[in-house]
């Protein structure tokens, strides 16, 4: 994108880096992807501060685990695989900075394929006002 200057991008840019703090203080990775449809991120332990521990049985040491929140249709969709556990305030904190990552990053690609379109975009928005009054 050219010359990305908008509040849009700024509170993406804010909420990306609140889920890279808040992944770090709870030795989590995660990997976000809004370049296709649909829009996944996916939570797991991070392998350095999970490793093996003569105190720790081998469920605690687990790393293969991992979270995927998928924004799709209008919901988002939760998939754990691998015994992937988190608190509830955590899962909580995790899926609310999705939604508004998801969200800022609509709202930009919006902004975007107007400057693209022009006029364009505006007369795919007059055509659906025009479908749906005719469908009342």
């Amino acid at each position: 994108m050219d010359n990305i200057t908008s509040v849009e991008y700024d509170l993406l840019r804010s909420h990306i880096q609140k889920l890279k703090d808040f992944c770090k203080s709870a030795e989590l990775l995660f990997a976000l992807e809004c370049g296709r449809y649909p829009i996944t991120l996916t939570i797991r332990p991070d392998e350095y501060y999970h490793q093996m521990s003569l105190l720790e049985s081998a469920e605690q040491r687990r790393t293969d685990g991992a979270m995927t929140f998928t924004l799709e249709e209008g919901e988002i969709r939760i998939t754990a695989v691998g015994g992937f556990v988190i608190s509830d305030a955590a899962f909580s904190k995790i899926k609310g900075l999705f939604q508004k990552i998801s969200a800022y990053w609509t709202q930009l690609i919006f902004r975007w394929q107007a400057r693209r379109e022009g006029a364009g975009l505006f007369n795919l928005w007059n055509d659906v006002k025009e479908r749906l009054d005719d469908e009342e």
